[in-house]
């Protein structure tokens, strides 16, 4: 999950203050880390002068807060062996869904000729902190990326509404990135269900409900140690009670869920390229990497110009979804190469074949391809009418 929060302040001690100890031993290096920049993380001083605002604005930065599903969380406290694989995969997806942001979500406004243009811009300096509880100690694996409200080489204010406009696709990605690295590195698969549930095969339901999140007061933050974090883990397991596990569709390893890409993009008006990405990321069921996935919106959207922020071109409906195709060849697979394949098979067209004694009427769609070398996979017979 991603939440976005503007600053209005650049005190940064809530963030340099805390080390986040719950994840000593299972995070590389201290809670602070540079995306882009350098200096000492614990140095508010230094910290603070990430964030950089306009002389005409209230925003100083944004606070880009990214969360890790809860199903996924909860191994912090489940599995020491697969823990440090999770915190390094969402770290990595973080990176990723931030380079996202950079490339397609930041523009300044001018005004040229009487006409408002947004020009293209990227963020000074990027840091974050990577935290593994929440206010009531339960496992929560989250990172605050902190940015500043001014481009790189302009002292005017990034167009916020661009960041906003961007904030489900930016989020997508982040979680279907770490539903593959998750998935590709430990015993663990986690994956996105129809209704939009992120679920983690191997990972009972009944510590989602555990560990639910929910609190009738808001305590004040607290520092855990991790001996203090782990002993407080192992006492609320005490009080588990097993749900049991959804069953996983395995089948839809390696290809897109196409019943959840209609769906998903069933609802919106307007199409545009973010809201393919959204869609494309969230119906991988298994996850695919970002680079992946803005190749695939890439080879589907040929024609369509890539914008800044807000100012993005609609995209076709068709071009995405890509129906007849998929009703011939079966749903898209994730691997590119497969994928460049699955694209370029050929045109399809609608077959009927006739053999001595019988009609066969092929279900789906063919390729247009001589009849008589056609292997038909299924098919239906109507001789006994």
């Amino acid at each position: 999950m991603l939440h976005i929060f503007a600053r209005t302040s650049n005190d940064v001690r809530y963030f340099t203050d805390d080390h986040a100890r719950e994840l000593d031993g299972l995070r590389q290096g201290p809670a602070g880390w540079w995306l882009k920049g350098a200096g000492e993380v614990t140095d508010p001083e230094r910290v603070s002068r990430v964030f950089a605002g306009s002389s005409r604005a209230r925003i100083v930065g944004y606070d880009l807060i990214f969360s890790a599903p809860r199903s996924s969380s909860v191994l912090l406290a489940l599995d020491e062996m697969a823990a440090p694989h999770l915190v390094a995969s969402h770290r990595l997806a973080v990176k990723a869904a931030v380079q996202y942001l950079e490339a397609h979500a930041l523009g300044v406004r001018r005004k040229v000729q009487g006409e408002v243009e947004v020009t293209a811009t990227s963020w000074r300096e990027i840091i974050a902190f990577t935290h593994g509880v929440n206010r009531i100690g339960e496992p929560h694996l989250h990172d605050h990326v902190l940015v500043g409200a001014t481009g790189l080489e302009s002292d005017r204010a990034i167009d916020g509404r661009g960041l906003f406009a961007h904030l489900n696709a930016a989020d997508a990605l982040y979680r279907s990135e770490l539903r593959h690295r998750l998935g590709e590195g430990t015993a663990y698969r986690p994956w996105r269900s129809f209704a939009g549930n992120e679920l983690v095969v191997g990972v009972d339901d009944g510590y989602r409900a555990l560990w639910s999140g929910r609190s009738e007061v808001r305590p004040p933050k607290k520092a855990w140690a991790r001996d203090e974090i782990v002993a407080k883990w192992a006492a609320d397991l005490e009080g588990f009670r097993p749900f049991g596990e959804r069953p996983a569709p395995l089948s839809r390893v390696g290809h897109l869920d196409e019943h959840s890409l209609g769906a998903q993009l069933s609802g919106i008006n307007s199409l545009f390229r973010r809201s393919a990405m959204a869609a494309w990321a969230n119906a991988a069921t298994f996850g695919q990497p970002v680079d992946a996935v803005t190749s695939a919106i890439d080879l589907h959207l040929t024609n369509v110009t890539r914008g800044v922020g807000v100012q993005e071109r609609e995209v076709s409906r068709s071009d995405l979804l890509q129906l007849a195709q998929v009703r011939g060849r079966g749903p898209r697979p994730l691997q590119a190469h497969e994928l460049s394949r699955w694209m370029n098979a050929g045109p399809l067209i609608k077959s009927r074949i006739i053999e001595p004694g019988r009609e066969l009427y092929p279900v789906g769609y063919l390729r247009s391809v001589e009849p008589e070398r056609v292997a038909l996979t299924s098919s239906r017979d109507i001789s006994n009418r």
